[in-house]
């Protein structure tokens, strides 16, 4: 019976082990458990290696039958992508109606560029033409401010020494003469003026009061000449005249207002008659113009209303004569006074 269970434990692959050794060391069975289960799946390893040995990517395999003939050599890739192109289908020609069609929408868009562009050139033109329009106009009215502002003879008033002077300097003037030779013979004529004597000094007083008493005559000639309309429409386009010129200098003088004794002045107020009288009293000689304004005006405030009620009178007697003088050319106060 020993006998038999050896030939089977051979047979099994089993060593031989009692089972009492078994039963002390139970890691020996477990060792056993393990090989055994190692033993039985090392085929299963040896074909996962295997398997897993194998490639992954294409490998190229047997070769096309082509139509080439044997001993004939393949054509290139440039050879092959101009056949390509070549066997695409050609471009038919287009029907009459859509060469037609195509044809129509050419002009039509042609024409729009056309109508485009000549109705921005229109445009550019009218501006320019607006702008034209607009320059002359402008010029225009400028000549008629101009042209009603009229041009009176100059109201000078001369001087003694002005007529001296030009009586000194006149004379041939040669070309040649620089601007140091005209500063010498001025020089030596202001010299020969201070040591005038008095009467020469009347004389020329008295040459000067003629001229200025001319002039004023000249001048007021004209003024009558005009009817009070023009000069009122002249003063008018003056004023216009000044505004419109933005190309005068700061400080530059302004073009005068033609004085008319025939126009109608409006009041004056109590303070214009004091301060009047206060500059014609010659206390305020030789003050700044702006110290002596502030002087009348420190004067004007502390004056009492018995003081002030003089030159209040006077500012109504001309508020009263204003309004019979208006009222008398229909309400209107810028005509001329009746006579």
């Amino acid at each position: 019976m020993l006998a038999r269970q050896s030939a089977y434990r051979l047979a099994a692959g089993v060593p031989r082990m009692s089972t009492r050794v078994a039963q002390l060391n139970p890691g020996n069975a477990v060792r056993r458990k393990y090989e055994a289960s190692s033993v039985a799946t090392i085929p299963a390893r040896l074909s996962f290696i295997v398997v897993a040995s194998r490639r992954h990517y294409a490998t190229p395999g047997r070769p096309k039958k082509s139509d080439t003939p044997a001993g004939a050599r393949a054509p290139s890739t440039k050879v092959r992508a101009a056949g390509k192109k070549a066997t695409k289908k050609p471009a038919t020609d287009d029907s009459p109606a859509d060469n037609e069609a195509i044809e129509s929408k050419e002009t039509v868009s042609g024409s729009e560029g056309e109508d485009a562009s000549e109705a921005a050139a229109k445009e550019a033109g009218s501006e320019a033409d607006a702008e034209l329009k607009a320059r002359k106009d402008a010029e225009m009215h400028l000549q008629a401010l101009k042209d009603a502002a009229l041009s009176p003879p100059p109201e000078k008033v001369r001087s003694a020494w002005h007529e001296f002077s030009m009586v000194e300097l006149k004379g041939p003037h040669p070309v040649e003469d620089g601007v140091a030779i005209q500063s010498a013979r001025l020089t030596a004529a202001a010299a020969k003026w201070k040591a005038l004597p008095p009467a020469e000094l009347e004389h020329w007083n008295h040459v000067a009061n003629e001229r200025t008493a001319a002039n004023k005559a000249a001048y007021m000639s004209w003024v009558e000449s005009h009817t009070p309309e023009q000069i009122r429409a002249a003063n008018r386009a003056r004023g216009k005249l000044n505004r419109l010129d933005t190309t005068r200098k700061r400080g530059a003088a302004l073009i005068p207002s033609i004085k008319d004794h025939r126009q109608i002045k409006p009041p004056r107020p109590a303070y214009n008659f004091f301060m009047r009288e206060r500059h014609a009293s010659g206390d305020l000689r030789h003050i700044p113009l702006s110290e002596a304004t502030k002087l009348i005006g420190q004067e004007w405030r502390a004056l009492s209303e018995e003081e002030k009620q003089k030159y209040l009178d006077l500012g109504t007697e001309e508020r009263v004569q204003y309004r019979k003088d208006k009222s008398s050319m229909g309400g209107q106060s810028n005509h001329t006074k009746p006579s």
